[in-house]
């Protein structure tokens, strides 16, 4: 019963190895490069303690900030695309 099992095995692999067939493919894809850099972290600047110049400096904080968050989201919707344009590619 064991040599029958073991006959079984080897025949099953065999079978499983040869099935196995590789196709050679010559078709090379182009996908897009990412062509727009990530933006830059604005450099913040110390809030002070006297009140009025801590209002203003950190109000020129706030500005910046929302900036850099409009341009990361702007690179953000980018790099989605780019990726969807890949997978619409590779998908083809």
């Amino acid at each position: 019963m064991k040599r029958l099992l073991i006959i079984l095995m080897i025949v099953l692999t065999i079978g499983i190895l040869t099935s196995c067939v590789t196709t050679p493919s010559n078709e090379k894809i182009s996908i897009p490069e990412v062509t727009m850099a990530l933006p830059e972290r604005p450099v913040l600047q110390v809030i002070p303690t006297d009140l009025n110049s801590a209002i203003v400096v950190y109000s020129l904080n706030l500005v910046a900030l929302k900036g850099y968050s409009e341009r990361l989201e702007v690179y953000i919707d980018y790099l989605t695309k780019n990726r969807n344009d890949i997978i619409d590619i590779l998908t083809e």
